[in-house]
């Protein structure tokens, strides 16, 4: 007969003394979901977890910043990808505008010789275009949020607006190309 855990409570946390090895205390309510407890008296929510055959650790969040009903209610919901076969540990990949910009321009670099070129595209984008747009997903951007950006540039410098236009019409092709976007995004 398999050993039944009672489940753990926020008090028995709170008041759990650390000793001179790491502790584990498990909780009866929520199957794998653990508290780590340090020598140090740091209190961490673990989740045990098995993908692809092997036992794996998943950190959840620290007691007290999470509360034992917040590490149960994450815990169940990592259970639950694990059994739609999502690896939580993997992390989310998002392409952000910026960080497609900087390969963008790496591989510009790589095939075009031409400095004066790669410097002006660096300026708009350190000045213009990644304050308004580099944190975006790069599936995200539209036309829409993309024309009143360059139509403020354009109040400052026609020839810079149309750099920046071409430069980023550049970036989403190159993101395309690459499959950091679809080709046809749709709202």
């Amino acid at each position: 007969m398999p050993r039944v855990i009672p489940p753990l409570t926020s008090t028995q946390i709170k008041n759990f003394r650390p000793s001179v090895k790491p502790t584990t205390m498990f909780d009866g309510v929520e199957t794998g979901l653990h508290v780590l407890v340090q020598p140090n008296g740091t209190k961490i929510f673990r989740l045990k977890i098995k993908i692809d055959g092997k036992d794996r650790r998943l950190t959840l969040g620290s007691f007290p910043e999470m509360s034992l009903a917040e590490a149960r209610v994450e815990a169940s919901k990592n259970k639950k990808q694990v059994n739609q076969g999502i690896d939580p540990t993997v992390p989310i990949v998002v392409n952000t505008f910026g960080s497609v910009a900087d390969k963008f321009i790496e591989w510009k670099e790589s095939v075009l010789r031409a400095e004066a070129t790669i410097r002006k595209y660096r300026e708009c984008l350190k000045n213009d275009l990644l304050p308004s747009i580099g944190n975006k997903d790069i599936a995200s951007i539209h036309t829409a949020e993309i024309v009143p950006l360059l139509e403020r540039i354009d109040k400052r410098s026609n020839s810079l607006a149309r750099k920046s236009s071409e430069l980023v019409s550049m970036i989403i092709k190159y993101a395309v190309q690459r499959g950091y976007r679809p080709p046809y995004t749709q709202l």
